[in-house]
């Protein structure tokens, strides 16, 4: 480990004399070495070279037949080759080095690369997609955002527009739709109208479906400064609809029976979020795009 993360190692030879030879003639690596080799392509399978140097083992059985050519130099090396390139393709190192994700950082990979200076420059469009192939960071930020909004209702922090009322019906299809508005990043589009997003295992059953219900109604203003081409955005929407639709199914004891005798209201209410997200972008081609996402 210490010299894997203290060298810039370009490429491992591995000597013929350090292969077995099994049954049937043919090079293979012990137990220990082959974990080596695990560890090796595991940190640096993709920038890492092969070499296999050393004699020949005269008892093996690739000697006795052609590896392909006798002529410029001995290919009777290719076995040993080929018994690595099978190690690099067994488990785990297919899903480390072939991943989407390590095709994409390969090219960066050993380069200096010039930092980015997104309040001076604007960033290119490749350069975005680049970041957004990263999802932790977005997922997190969504994440934040549905706490945020959480303790912002629970702790009465939040503007209050006023109520409404609504039948279980149509509120258990505002579920629905912002179930799917979180589920598909912000957006649910004309294809899911309010006649075709079927039941839910979430559904309020409590009473019919005409069974009247009242709605309080709050407001939430939500500013993504440095937006780029939206993904932040996005996540902010989705989050707003998790936990609206969380809101509304529930109902959330805002009085005491004796207050909400006095003031003649209900002393269980469900709460909805009515958003502004407000994105804030210098880049006017990313601009651009923040405009097609809003009007699609």
């Amino acid at each position: 480990h210490n010299f894997l993360g203290g060298g810039n190692v370009k490429a491992v030879s591995w000597d013929t004399s350090v292969f077995l030879i099994n049954k049937k003639g043919y090079p293979t690596l012990s137990k220990s070495h082959q974990f080596v080799f695990q560890l090796l392509f595991g940190r640096l399978g993709r920038t890492l070279r092969v070499l296999v140097e050393g004699n020949m083992d005269q008892n093996t059985a690739i000697n006795g037949g052609d590896a392909g050519g006798s002529s410029g130099g001995n290919t009777k090396r290719l076995y040993y080759l080929q018994y690595l390139r099978h190690l690099r393709s067994r488990t785990p190192l297919p899903s480390i080095l072939d991943s989407e994700e390590a095709t994409i950082e390969t090219p960066y990979l050993d380069h200096l690369q010039s930092p980015l200076q997104p309040l001076g420059d604007h960033l290119e469009y490749q350069t975005y997609e680049t970041f957004e192939k990263d999802p932790v960071k977005y997922l997190r930020y969504g994440e934040a955002v549905a706490l945020a909004l959480e303790d912002a209702i629970a702790e009465d922090r939040l503007r209050y527009l006023g109520s409404t009322t609504t039948t279980v019906e149509q509120l258990n299809t505002m579920n629905r739709l912002a179930k799917l508005a979180a589920e598909s990043g912000g957006y649910v589009g004309e294809g899911a109208g309010l006649l075709n997003v079927g039941e839910d295992e979430n559904d309020i059953t409590v009473g019919n479906d005409e069974e009247i219900v009242e709605v309080d109604i709050h407001e939430v203003t939500i500013m993504v400064v440095g937006a780029g081409r939206g993904p932040l955005v996005r996540e902010a929407i989705a989050a707003v609809s998790r936990v609206s639709a969380s809101w509304m199914k529930d109902y959330r004891y805002d009085l005491s029976p004796e207050e909400a005798l006095k003031e003649n209201r209900p002393s269980k209410r469900r709460k909805a979020i009515y958003a502004k997200v407000i994105a804030i972008e210098k880049n006017p081609s990313a601009v651009l795009y923040l405009k097609s996402f809003k009007a699609g």
